[in-house]
């Protein structure tokens, strides 16, 4: 008879011990305030989780990388809630999510909050040029 699991044995057995959601929480954090966007941040990401804090194992992580692909969405953002998952259970899926888009979240909503304040509107951009048939050549 086959066990069922709980929650909390997604996390890797990879993982020699739980990561706290508030180291998850600050290293996302800090990955997040140097990101750049896009899928190339993974490589980023891959680095600290494996090699540098060894949180998972190359494999796993591949395999996490694989399925966070294939769904649609932000690959990164996934990637690091994947991370959080597998190092803290649930808990640390939401701690390295949060960490890693606040940053991005932040400068998103500045810019909108700067917009409005200077009286920017939608309606004082320029008109684009506008359609003209090509003309045939001889």
């Amino acid at each position: 008879m086959e066990e069922s699991r709980t929650v909390t044995d997604i996390r890797s057995s990879n993982a020699p011990n739980a990561v706290s959601a508030p180291r998850l929480f600050l290293a996302f954090l800090r990955l997040g305030l140097t990101a750049f966007g896009g899928p190339a941040m993974v490589a980023y990401i891959r680095d600290m989780a494996v090699k540098k804090k060894q949180w998972l194992s190359q494999e796993t992580f591949e395999d996490g990388a694989a399925l966070c692909q294939s769904i649609p969405g932000a690959t990164a953002m996934q990637t690091a809630a994947y991370v959080g998952l597998r190092a803290s259970g649930p808990l640390g899926a939401l701690a390295s999510f949060i960490g890693f888009g606040l940053p991005a979240r932040r400068d998103r909503g500045g810019g909108g909050q700067a917009l409005l304040r200077t009286g920017g509107d939608r309606e004082e951009l320029p008109s684009p040029p506008p359609n003209r048939p090509l003309k045939k050549s001889a």
